[in-house]
């Protein structure tokens, strides 16, 4: 995982050893589970989260957002800056959040 040698694991490095070729039986498992998850908010089936699909989502969860903290929501996870959130986005967004949970910072 560690695959600088710096002795210690990247954000990049995390999000590279979720989506690598080396997967166990587990992490399969997980990716079909985010894909699940993805599928959720990806009303249109793009395979992509929109902006729109996003709101309408936290909404119907009960957490509405405002038009600058959906803006900032999807900044934050559009990596590439196409303006929709694509799996490897939310496969980042998914291990931040895992991580952050175990207090782990990036």
């Amino acid at each position: 995982m560690d695959s600088d040698g710096s002795g210690t694991m990247e954000f990049d490095e995390l999000v590279n050893s979720m989506s690598s070729q080396k997967m166990t039986e587990d992490t399969l498992m997980n990716k079909q589970q985010l894909l699940e998850i993805l599928k959720s908010f990806d009303r249109d089936n793009s395979g992509f989260i929109t902006p729109a699909e996003l709101a309408k989502s936290m909404i119907q969860m009960g957490h509405p957002l405002s038009y600058r903290e959906l803006s900032q929501m999807v900044r934050d996870a559009d990596t590439d800056g196409y303006g929709v959130i694509s799996f490897k986005e939310f496969q980042g967004i998914m291990a931040r959040s895992a991580a952050d949970s175990l207090g782990f910072s990036f």
